[in-house]
């Protein structure tokens, strides 16, 4: 008797975030394990950003074309549904956290106002500005305008 084996790559979440899988792709086809939907509270949009990083979810005929398959059982159509409550139906704590910064952000936004010729003259200057790869190596390099000698970007 014998198992057979595949080589296979893993990545957390955070370091997937970018990229994409599917056909045509260097990575075909990613499984998840979602974990429960406590963790999704605790961590809102990772589980959205598991689920757009595939460019196919296949066909209810045909799943084997999915990009992205799941682990468990956990994900179903309410925990997609309603990620943003608790069961007792508060707003999650990290959720309004995020709201209320969010929030804070939109107020003390800083409003900009700009004429259309100056916005006009600063595409063409953006348009007509090249910097060379040597002076952006001469820019990181030089250790002027820091505080200190070490090289902690």
């Amino acid at each position: 008797m014998f198992v057979p084996l595949s080589l296979a790559y893993s990545k957390t979440g955070h370091t997937f975030q970018g990229q994409t899988c599917g056909p045509g792709h260097p990575i075909p086809c990613i499984i998840v394990q979602p974990g429960t939907i406590k963790m999704e509270r605790t961590c809102p949009g990772l589980l959205y950003m598991f689920l757009s990083r595939a460019t196919t979810i296949g066909t209810p005929e045909d799943r084997s074309t999915s990009a992205i398959f799941f682990f468990t059982n956990e994900l179903t159509k309410k925990r997609i549904q309603n990620l943003t409550t608790t069961m007792s139906g508060e707003i999650c704590k990290k959720i309004a956290r995020r709201s209320k910064w969010v929030q804070l952000l939109n107020k003390n936004k800083l409003k900009i106002k700009i004429s259309k010729k100056q916005k006009e003259d600063l595409i063409s200057w953006a348009k007509g500005t090249t910097v060379s790869q040597n002076i952006v190596h001469k820019i990181i390099e030089d250790t002027s305008w820091r505080k200190s000698n070490s090289l902690n970007f």
